[in-house]
């Protein structure tokens, strides 16, 4: 049997503007997504059956073999376990649906069984992209696993069929994680901070030099995606972000550390925020207070919500997490960007 543990990172949206709604139903957006420290750890073997029957079969995650379709062949079997009791086991889970993909993708001529255990830190539903990294994770650990010679840009392909922050995850995932080795630490699509265009998956890497602590709150509500792009096409947008002028100061090097964070507090947009703030008080409440505890700082939200954000030097998070949760606030976690990433697990 073959193990991989790889660390899942969640991400922030350093802005994001919403376009125009498509004739398939999605949204033309255009944003700036950035890789954060914070992570759940996800683990993935391959144990090589290939001595069994042929046919193919993919579990439910209890065991039981679904009916097995005609790929050609030998028979995958996938099996998910977690730490979190709030997370599905099944194939309702984005990180088994992932393996389920890959099979029907590179399973060809392949029997065995992928198991896969995730270790969850990054808060479930909270606009992080928890799910879709823990996806990347499968995706990314069974390419190397089965030592598959496909480049980032296809296996964004496979990703881009689950969700439209896959293939972001997948190039953090591959830029960070040096257990995969040079042909995806060294890809030139692996990167940290991204430009995502269209539905978010048209990428662009940024060569983003910030280098930030971050505090994250997240109210104790789960926001619908689909439902809050639906109240956004009904609103007048009051401003929409620069996102080739934030990329600038993302990139410039002559810039002093303060004076990028500054110039982006004061010039990212998240367009969503103008719903969610609208119709969520608890969202509000927990905005307002991170702003007065962090000293006016202004304060973003990620993705549709509902977690919230503020750029916050180290040496204050003890004192912040204090007074938030004086004020009720409980769910709050740290971070920082990945310019100053540990190296994670390497290969089991």
């Amino acid at each position: 049997m073959e193990n991989i543990t790889l660390d899942s990172y969640g991400k922030v949206n350093l802005s994001l503007d919403v376009l125009g709604k498509r004739d398939d139903g999605y949204h033309t957006v255009d944003m700036i997504l950035q890789l954060i420290t914070l992570h759940d750890k996800v683990g993935i073997s391959w144990e090589d059956l290939s001595d069994e029957p042929a046919g193919d079969a993919i579990t439910d995650g209890s065991g039981s073999p679904e009916e097995p379709d005609d790929r050609e062949g030998g028979q995958i079997v996938i099996s998910l376990s977690t730490d979190s009791p709030d997370l599905p086991a099944d194939s309702s889970n984005l990180a088994f649906r992932a393996a389920q993909a890959m099979a029907d993708t590179y399973g060809a001529g392949r029997t065995g069984r992928v198991n896969i255990f995730i270790e969850k830190n990054i808060p479930i539903a909270a606009g992080l992209a928890g799910g879709s990294s823990n996806a990347a994770a499968v995706i990314l650990g069974l390419a190397k696993l089965w030592d598959l010679a496909e480049p980032l840009d296809a296996l964004f392909k496979t990703g881009a069929s689950l969700g439209a922050d896959i293939p972001f995850c997948i190039a953090g995932l591959a830029k960070w994680n040096t257990c995969l080795g040079e042909q995806y630490n060294d890809d030139p699509m692996a990167a940290s901070c991204m430009r995502g265009e269209g539905t978010g998956t048209d990428l662009t890497p940024v060569n983003s030099l910030l280098d930030t602590g971050i505090l994250l709150a997240k109210p104790d509500i789960g926001l619908s995606t689909g439902q809050i792009y639906t109240a956004l096409d009904e609103m007048d947008v009051p401003r929409h972000p620069d996102i080739p002028g934030l990329i600038e100061i993302l990139e410039d090097p002559e810039m002093s550390s303060g004076s990028r964070i500054s110039l982006l507090e004061k010039n990212m947009v998240n367009v969503l925020e103008n719903v969610v703030f609208a119709s969520y008080p608890i969202v509000v409440y927990t905005r307002n207070n991170l702003e007065q505890e962090s000293g006016n700082r202004n304060i973003f939200m990620s993705g549709s919500g509902p977690t919230l954000f503020a750029f916050v030097n180290a040496d204050d998070r003890a004192a912040l997490e204090e007074s938030l949760a004086a004020k009720g606030i409980q769910n709050i976690f740290w971070a920082e960007t990945t310019v100053a990433v540990e190296t994670p697990q390497e290969e089991a």
